[in-house]
C-alpha cells in the first residue's frame, strides 16, 4: 500500500482543485475507506480519541492513472447530511505519474484542523480531476460522523434510582443478595453508550464494572461487593460513556447507609475431642468400628449462615491424601456432619507431614445459587492420636506352633503368613510383610517378602496373607529365633506403623 507521507507521488495543495462544475463526470469512483471508524451504527462514527489526530482515507486506484510527470488532482469534500448544500473542500492533492495499480489503496491524510469545531453527520466523498483535459470523476458518497459531546452534554448525570437508602443483612437476603439500581431515563441515550459505576466509601471509590447500558437501565452491585467494603455511609455513582468514546462526568449521588454486622463465623466442635475452642486432641481409638462411624463435626448454630446459602465442611488440607470436602450434613440436623471412617486414619500426628502436629478443620458459606465462596470460617486444629500399638493385630504363620518355627514341618510349597483386620483397614493401604533374625553368616538379616495394596476381597475378609517360601526360611540360621514383622501405611506410603510381631525359635 502506498502510504501518504511518501510525497513521491503525492503532493498537498494549498488552493481547491479548479473543478468545473459544468464538466461532464467521466466515471463514479469506488468509495473512499475513512481508516479507524468504528464498526456498526452510526456508520462512519470517528472515535473521539482520534479527533485530534489526521483524519486517515484510502483510496483505490481510479481509471486513466496518471503517465510520468502528469498531474491529477484529488480533492476530499464533504456537506452536512440530510442536505442540499453544496460540497466543501477539505483537502486537495496533486497526484504525479507515473502510478499502476500496485500502488493503491493510496493513503492520504487530511489536517484534523480540518475537523476543528465541527460535529453531527456529513456526506463524504473526493473527486478526481484528471490529467488530460480536465474532465471530472466524483466517489461514492460514505458517511462520516463526529460526536464530541457526552451523555447529559456535559452536566452530570441523574442520581441512579435505588431500590433503599439502607442496606442490611436482611435486605439482602429478601433480593437474591443483589443491590439493583436503575440508570434514569436520559435524552442522548444512543445505541452504544456503556455505564461505568462505582460503589465510594469515607475511604475511596472502587470500580466496580463498566457494562453496555442494558434495555431495562439496571446496574447491579453484589452482596459481596458491599459487604467488602467499610460500613456507613456510602454512595453510588456512575459515568456514561457513549459510542464514540465521550465520558460524562461523574453522577450525582445520596447517600445510602450501609449497615451490616459482620459476618460471624464460630469454630467447627469436634465431638470427643478435648481442649480449646480453636485447638482440640481426639483419641482415635475411640472412633466406632461400625460402617456407619466416624466423627461427628459441628458448625456452631450461632453461626451467620442465612437461608438459602450451602455450607461446606473441610477435613485436612485439600491436597492431603484422603482429605474430604463434605457438602451433605444430616438432613435433621443441617449443621452436624459426619467425616467417614475411611477418611480418618491417614491424619493420625504420625502420618502428618514434618513439623504439622494437627489437620485443619473449617468450613466454607457459599451463594445458594452461584456456589460462589461468600465467608470461611477460622480454622480448628485437630489432633488425631495414633493408634495404640496394642490394638493392632499379630502377625501369624501357619506352621509356627508354640514360638518353634520347625523347618521339617514346612513343605516345599512355602508356609502361609497372614495378618487379621486392623484398626481403619480399607482398600486404600498399603501393608508389607519381613523376616528379621541373622543371617547364615550370623550378620543380621532383613528379608522383605511381601508389598501388597489392600484389596477389598482382604477388608471382607478381614485378613491378608501370603505364601512365604521354604527357601526364604533358610537363609536365616538355624537354633535362633526369627520375627515375622509387619507393617501398614495409611497415607500412600508417607508413613508406615508396625503390626506386633510373631517371634519364633527357628529348628531344624
Amino acid at each position: 500500500m502506498a502510504d501518504f507521507d511518501d510525497r513521491k507521488n503525492v503532493k498537498p495543495t494549498e488552493g481547491p482543485a479548479n473543478i468545473n462544475a459544468l464538466a461532464s463526470l467521466h466515471f463514479l469512483l469506488q468509495e473512499p475507506d475513512i481508516v479507524g471508524v468504528l464498526p456498526g451504527l452510526p456508520a462512519g462514527l470517528l472515535p473521539a480519541s482520534a479527533l485530534d489526530d489526521p483524519l486517515i482515507v484510502d483510496v483505490a486506484a481510479w481509471v486513466n492513472l496518471p503517465p510520468k510527470n502528469a498531474i491529477d488532482k484529488l480533492s476530499f469534500q464533504w456537506r452536512r447530511q440530510n442536505t442540499s448544500n453544496a460540497f466543501n473542500t477539505m483537502q486537495t492533492y496533486d497526484v504525479v505519474g507515473p502510478l499502476a495499480d500496485s500502488d493503491f489503496p493510496m493513503s492520504f491524510s487530511i489536517d484534523a484542523g480540518k475537523l476543528d469545531y465541527e460535529e453531527g453527520p456529513f456526506d463524504f466523498r473526493y473527486v478526481v480531476v484528471g490529467h488530460n483535459g480536465g474532465g471530472e470523476s466524483e466517489s461514492n458518497i460514505v458517511p462520516l460522523v463526529i460526536d464530541r459531546t457526552p451523555p447529559y452534554k456535559h452536566l452530570k448525570p441523574s442520581t441512579l434510582i435505588l431500590p433503599a437508602t439502607q442496606i442490611t443483612i436482611p435486605f439482602f437476603e429478601a433480593h437474591d443478595n443483589k443491590f439493583v439500581c436503575v440508570i434514569p431515563e436520559y435524552a442522548d441515550y444512543q445505541d452504544g453508550d456503556e455505564v461505568v459505576y462505582f460503589w465510594r466509601t469515607r475511604t475511596g471509590s472502587q470500580l466496580i464494572g463498566r457494562t453496555p447500558v442494558a434495555t431495562n437501565r439496571e446496574i447491579i452491585y453484589t452482596r459481596a461487593q458491599i459487604e467488602a467494603a467499610l460500613n456507613g455511609e456510602c454512595y453510588a455513582e456512575y459515568q456514561l460513556i457513549d459510542k464514540a468514546g465521550n465520558s460524562s462526568p461523574l453522577s450525582e449521588s445520596v447517600p445510602i447507609e450501609v449497615d451490616m454486622a459482620p459476618r460471624s463465623l464460630g469454630y467447627v466442635k469436634v465431638t470427643g475431642a478435648s481442649g480449646s475452642s480453636q485447638f482440640g486432641k481426639l483419641n482415635i481409638d475411640s472412633v466406632g468400628e461400625g460402617p456407619g462411624d466416624g466423627i461427628t463435626v459441628n458448625i456452631p448454630p450461632e453461626s451467620d449462615i442465612y437461608e438459602g446459602e450451602k455450607v461446606l465442611l473441610q477435613w485436612a488440607d485439600p491436597l492431603a491424601f484422603n482429605a474430604i470436602t463434605l457438602s451433605s450434613a444430616d438432613p435433621d440436623a443441617p449443621l452436624l456432619f459426619n467425616v467417614p471412617r475411611k477418611n480418618i486414619a491417614a491424619h493420625m500426628v504420625s502420618s502428618l507431614a514434618d513439623g504439622a502436629r494437627y489437620i485443619p478443620v473449617y468450613y466454607e458459606v457459599l451463594d445458594g445459587s452461584s456456589s460462589e465462596v461468600l465467608a470461611t470460617s477460622g480454622i480448628y486444629g485437630l489432633t488425631l492420636s495414633d493408634i495404640l500399638a496394642t490394638n493392632y493385630p499379630t502377625m501369624q504363620c501357619s506352621h509356627v506352633n508354640g514360638n518353634i518355627l520347625s523347618l521339617s514341618s514346612v513343605p516345599g510349597s512355602g508356609a502361609e503368613v497372614s495378618i487379621g483386620v486392623w484398626p481403619f483397614m480399607a482398600d486404600d493401604q498399603y501393608i508389607k510383610f519381613k523376616l528379621v533374625g541373622l543371617g547364615q553368616d550370623g550378620k543380621n538379616l532383613e528379608v522383605v517378602f511381601f508389598e501388597h495394596k489392600v484389596t477389598a476381597e482382604e477388608v471382607a475378609d478381614k485378613k491378608v496373607s501370603v505364601t512365604v517360601a521354604k527357601e526364604q526360611f533358610l537363609k536365616f540360621k538355624v537354633g535362633i529365633d526369627i520375627y515375622f514383622e509387619g507393617q501398614v501405611t495409611f497415607n500412600n506410603k508417607g508413613y508406615w506403623y508396625g503390626f506386633r510381631a510373631l517371634r519364633a525359635n527357628l529348628t531344624n
